[in-house]
């Protein structure tokens, strides 16, 4: 939810399992660009990170269905919280 960029004498090891989300920003020519990806190390998650993981990806697919004309924001929010609900997570 946060930026995170250690300092050399902040830094720590990942673990097998950890959640990693990688973020880059720039601006060119005055205009923004940003991409970003999550990870888990090792490959695999289970329990509750695999549900918020899933919630996540469900949710985006949700509100990319719903953003059509027409719609209104809080149809998006309604349709990404329905998804939160059943994996019994909150969206941020």
């Amino acid at each position: 939810m946060g930026h995170h960029s250690p300092c050399p004498d902040d830094s720590f090891a990942l673990k097998l399992e950890d959640l990693v989300k990688i973020e880059l920003g720039t601006h060119i020519d005055g205009y923004q660009a940003n991409v970003a990806h999550t990870i888990v190390i090792g490959g695999k998650v289970k329990g509750k990170a695999a549900d918020v993981l899933l919630a996540a990806h469900n949710a985006y697919k949700a509100a990319c269905r719903t953003i059509k004309v027409g719609t209104t924001n809080q149809d998006v929010t309604a349709a990404i919280q329905k998804v939160c609900d059943e994996f019994e997570v909150e969206p941020v």
